[in-house]
């Protein structure tokens, strides 16, 4: 029997083995160190793969999502059922989705490296996709790695030379600038399907996120204004800490100085915040290209909401990687109600 490699391991891939091999159980159990996945065949139990016991809970969770049962009952036996496709797929839909998928990580690299450049920053294409690339890689498969990616990116543009506010500058606003088109995209596919709810939260969130990404350039590009505040701030905490109350000004005049750097104009202001917004419709693609992939052809308008929930919910839970669980649970059936079958869905 052919292993599946814990490292591509997921649910469909065990399905779809388990399937090919003819058998008739798939028995997943924890162990103290290790979860253990076995087929019988032919009567026989076979060891598959042993994935991280952190990894359990998870892959019970989305067999329970995809059954349609309740993930919260753990105390009695459950009886659920599940339809999958195997073997149909359109591989050229598939090809689009590896397309659509470089063209969202490309298009995150030109908004890191427009606003790099308004700080007088310059580095190649290259060069800051293959940072977004492995910061992607780190937020997708590791638990926290929603934390750890933007530790490493700020890490990264270090070594290209920026200046430490320059490197957290970049990380927050590239940060708020996808919040800003995450908002657009959940709030145009709500607007699309025929959405009679109020649209005034939605305007309400993107408004705050304009308001304190204006609020960060102002500052950025007039350290002057937080010099009186901040030698104020300053000596309270000297006062706590029984330190002169010129201890850190120094340090504090250094950091405003570092912050003239950033020179964010209305160019690039548009030209990082249309890059931001491609990424999210690249995205879209990519799974619009992977529901026709499998025959289904949901509504456009129900993949944006679709997305943009999913995306929302996997962003609120950062330790789990990629928010495997959490997202199959909002996308599953959500792409259901946009006019998916569920067993392409899952």
């Amino acid at each position: 029997m052919r292993p599946v490699s814990t490292r591509v391991m997921n649910l469909a891939t065990l399905l779809t083995q388990a399937a090919r091999d003819g058998a008739s159980d798939i028995h997943i159990e924890p162990y103290e160190r290790a979860s253990s996945v076995r087929f019988r065949v032919d009567g026989t139990l076979r060891d598959v793969v042993r994935p991280k016991k952190a990894l359990h809970g998870a892959l019970i969770s989305r067999i329970k999502i995809m059954s349609q049962l309740d993930i919260a009952e753990k105390r009695v036996p459950h009886d659920g059922r599940v339809t999958l496709r195997i073997g149909e797929i359109e591989w050229h839909w598939v090809a689009a989705c590896l397309v659509a998928a470089m063209l969202s990580m490309d298009s995150f690299a030109q908004v890191q490296r427009a606003l790099l450049r308004s700080a007088g920053l310059r580095v190649t294409q290259w060069k800051s996709l293959s940072v977004i690339l492995a910061a992607n890689s780190l937020s997708q498969t590791m638990p926290g790695g929603q934390v750890l990616a933007p530790a490493f990116t700020y890490r990264e543009t270090r070594k290209w030379g920026a200046t430490p506010v320059i490197a957290s500058w970049q990380v927050v606003m590239s940060g708020l600038l996808a919040g800003i088109g995450l908002a657009v995209l959940g709030f145009g596919g709500a607007l699309l399907a025929g959405a009679k709810t109020s649209p005034f939260s939605v305007v309400f969130s993107v408004a705050g996120f304009l308001a304190v990404a204006v609020v960060l350039q102002y500052l950025a590009s007039h350290p002057e204004s937080l010099k009186s505040t901040g030698i104020r701030v300053l000596g309270w905490v000297n006062q706590l800490r029984n330190k002169p109350e010129e201890h850190g000004t120094e340090k504090l005049f250094e950091t405003l100085e570092q912050l003239r750097a950033v020179q964010l104009t209305k160019r690039d202001t548009s030209v990082a915040f249309g890059w931001s917004l491609f990424n999210w419709v690249a995205d879209v693609g990519c799974l619009m290209f992977a529901c026709w992939a499998v025959d289904a052809h949901p509504s456009i308008s129900g993949l944006m909401v679709a997305y943009a929930a999913g995306k929302a919910v996997g962003s609120a839970i950062p330790l789990l990687p990629g928010g495997i669980g959490v997202v199959d649970a909002v996308l599953v059936p959500a792409l259901t109600s946009a006019g998916m079958p569920a067993a392409d869905a899952i």
